[in-house]
């Protein structure tokens, strides 16, 4: 790593902070493994750097130029890369889990081996040369398609993927709404919206002013609390509607999707319905539907889609992970999921059985297992509060609707966001989230306050959470949902399985958590926890869970492109080769003539060793004049080295200068 290239990157991230739009340019500067999370790099030139292993989680690389960088096994979980240039970027291994690739440029990018699953890829450009860097299988090109991507000259690849990205497809509708691919338009204008107002006020300057105004909890004396202003303007963020989101069905009762009759409206949600509805088994699900003609549809649309995809990746062929919610069926676009009913509601109603502290910290033990095992396979939740946590028949919690909604959209249009406002982690709803399992952490400690007092938090943001609402409660959990809770995810807990240890031991007080004291705030890891993905992003499972085979590129048949490449280089190769030979025959056909000549012009006073010179050299000549006979297609360096030994052995046997000396000369007849 170069130093004095950080220190320069570090200047500009100061003064961006500050308010000041400046722009970082090292292109070409050695970075690798430097800690750039959440840094605000709008607008910057690292084309050609090193950024390998590099932390880049959360970080803002909007309209960033990396073409040729090297973002080998970098984090780049939750970064905003839209609009970035990374023709030709080595992507290799690189952690993807939540970032933004919206009109990002990847033609003849690596994505070999990344892990973790995009937010969204609407509008980002590929081609063959990102397909064939990548190895991907035509499949994985299909769907980098139908999520949003652009292909580059579609003429060069199979047909089987022409046919399956062609415009005809791209217009059918889908089981559940119009095809995704027809609405992922509004995905990168709302994401384009956003990369305007980075030009008026850097990031991180705009996340100083936001965390005062969202952060800060202020109350009136009412204890009623101030609404939290935005400095986004919600009509950059939200686009007029548009004739495929007007063309939307109104699903009512009576109505069939995904084989499920509607059958009874049970709420509207932060991006859709939910209904009650009866399979042709005669099952009992629920349906969710999302609701496209929403005026914040570019924004809330690839949130919802990627927890439909985290909650059909959470599910086995043998069925859901403990703890999990189990899907049924799953629209062709995504905006409708079916899903097991549960009848006995959600978590919202546990304060009506008045638990004792044990039975509390039980079901808190086993929900917050099921979040530890989806954070094993890479998942986080971000999205935990009551009414997303199912119960079962034996009222043990089942976990639903994973990373479904855009905290910082919800936090810019409402009041209550939704009512995730008293559960969210503080980061998450300003957009600095960088995919730690802090951020779960953060609502499970606000989920257990919710259990303990009967009611949602009201305690406001802070370095280090007063909870006096508690003060009734055994002193251990409240030590444990102070650390849960800390303003800095650094502050936290780092693991699910550290939270755990620590609720198992919670009689013993003085031994879990974090106390009241100011002091205890400062005790902070060097930075914060990540999860581990071992999943790539293309190509890695087939359905039922099954591993693909490992990739033999060699043995794959080549693309149309390459073949007419290599159709082409075949050609060039023959004519230059045929180029050679004539050269080769025109010097052996003017060596024999010479040979010839030399021995007719000076036949008075030729000698004999002349003559002997003479003959070997129209031997040699007729050697190489030969390449002027065309050679056979079948092992043609064979027959060209047979011709070429033929033709000097009869020109040696026929010793042609003879022929030209007169009678009683030396070497003549």
């Amino acid at each position: 790593m170069d130093p004095a290239a950080l220190q320069v990157l570090h200047h500009v991230l100061d003064a961006r902070r500050r308010g000041d739009v400046e722009i970082a340019s090292l292109p070409g500067a050695d970075l690798c493994g430097a800690q750039l999370m959440r840094a605000d790099l709008v607008g910057s030139d690292l084309s050609g750097a090193g950024l390998n292993h590099a932390n880049l989680a959360g970080a803002k690389l909007g309209r960033a130029k990396l073409v040729g960088t090297l973002l080998r096994s970098a984090d780049l979980a939750g970064a905003d890369l839209t609009g970035a240039d990374l023709r030709g970027a080595d992507l290799s291994g690189a952690r993807l889990e939540g970032a933004s690739l919206a009109d990002a440029d990847l033609r003849g990018a690596a994505l070999d081996e990344a892990v973790g699953e995009p937010a969204t890829i609407a509008g980002a450009k590929i081609d063959l040369n990102t397909s064939e860097r990548s190895g991907l299988y035509d499949a994985d090109v299909i769907k980098l398609w139908r999520d949003g991507a652009v292909i580059d000259d579609l003429t060069d690849f199979e047909p089987s993927v022409r046919n399956a990205c062609s415009q005809r497809s791209a217009d059918l509708a889908s089981d559940a709404g119009p095809s995704a691919r027809s609405i992922s338009t509004l995905e990168v204008e709302a994401r384009r919206h956003r990369l305007k107002e980075d030009d008026e006020l850097p990031p991180s300057a705009r996340l100083t002013i936001e965390s005062a105004q969202i952060l800060v909890a202020k109350r009136d004396d009412s204890g009623d609390s101030i609404a939290p202003m935005s400095t986004r303007s919600l009509k950059l963020v939200a686009p007029e509607l548009t004739p495929e989101m007007i063309a939307s069905p109104g699903w009512g009762k009576g109505d069939i999707v995904l084989g499920v009759t509607l059958e009874k409206l049970l709420g509207q949600g932060n991006a859709g319905r939910v209904w009650q509805g009866t399979t042709a088994a005669g099952d009992q699900v629920a349906v969710k539907l999302f609701d496209s003609r929403r005026a914040t549809v570019g924004l809330t649309l690839p949130s919802y889609r990627r927890g439909v995809s985290v909650m059909n990746r959470l599910t086995d062929a043998d069925g859901p992970l403990e703890g999990m919610v189990r899907l049924r069926g799953v629209s062709l676009n995504q905006l409708g999921f079916a899903m097991d009913w549960a009848q006995n509601g959600s978590a919202v109603d546990l304060p009506a059985l008045s638990w004792p502290v044990k039975s509390a910290v039980a079901f808190f033990e086993a929900l917050c297992r099921a979040v530890a095992c989806s954070h094993a396979r890479g998942v986080l939740h971000r999205c935990l509060k009551p009414s997303n946590i199912l119960l079962d028949d034996d009222l043990n919690p089942i976990l639903a609707d994973f990373d479904m909604v855009d905290l910082p959209t919800l936090a810019a249009q409402s009041r209550e966001m939704g009512g995730y406002e008293p559960y969210a982690a503080p980061e998450e709803l300003l957009g600095s989230g960088t995919q730690s399992p802090t951020a779960d952490i953060y609502s499970l400690g606000r989920i257990l306050h919710f259990l303990l007092a009967g009611q949602e938090p009201e305690e406001p943001v802070a370095d280090v959470p007063k909870l006096d609402v508690l003060k009734n409660q055994p002193a251990g959990l409240t030590r444990i949902i102070r650390k849960c809770t800390m303003r800095a995810a650094e502050a936290r807990y780092q693991g699910v399985d550290e939270l755990l240890a620590d609720v198992d031991s919670y009689e013993d007080y003085g031994a879990v958590g974090v106390g009241g004291g100011a002091a205890e705030a400062n005790y902070l890891p060097y930075r914060v926890s990540s999860l581990q993905h071992t999943t790539p992003w293309l190509g890695s499972k087939r359905s039922g869970g099954e591993e693909r085979p490992a990739r033999d590129r060699s043995a794959r048949r080549p693309s149309r492109r390459r073949r007419k490449r290599q159709e082409q280089e075949q050609r060039e190769a023959a004519a230059r080769s045929r180029q050679r030979d004539k050269t080769i025959g025109a010097v052996g056909a003017a060596l024999l003539l010479a040979s010839l000549l030399v021995v007719a012009f000076t036949s008075e006073r030729v000698t004999g060793g002349m003559v002997n010179l003479m003959h070997l050299l129209s031997a040699l000549a007729g050697a190489l004049a030969s390449f002027l006979i065309p050679p056979f297609q079948q092992r043609a360096a064979l027959w060209r080295v047979l011709i070429a030994l033929t033709v000097a052995a009869v020109l040696y046997a026929a010793n042609l200068p003879v022929l030209f000396l007169p009678p009683g000369s030396p070497g003549g007849g």
